[in-house]
């Protein structure tokens, strides 16, 4: 399931150093997972504006989910 992949690489990425997670998340748009998920970059901007004012604060996830008969995954991450 491609949003499941690409959830699995958003988890890698979340849970790196800030440093490491803010030079993913800019490459985003390089994960062949993002663009077979049918993933658009305004999905993706509000946790960009989160994860740049909360720059170096740790992210936690708090919620997953896969909805659509399993053929998607949800999750939503906080920082700090």
């Amino acid at each position: 399931m491609p949003s499941k992949r690409f959830d699995d690489w958003l988890t890698g990425t979340m849970q790196a150093e800030p440093q490491k997670r803010n030079q993913r998340l800019c490459n985003w748009d390089l994960v062949p997972a993002a663009r077979i998920a049918d993933l658009r970059k305004e999905h993706l901007l509000p946790l960009m504006v989160v994860v740049g004012s909360a720059e170096k604060e740790r992210a936690s996830r708090v919620f997953y989910e896969e909805v659509f008969m399993d053929s998607a995954s949800v999750s939503s991450w906080r920082l700090g």
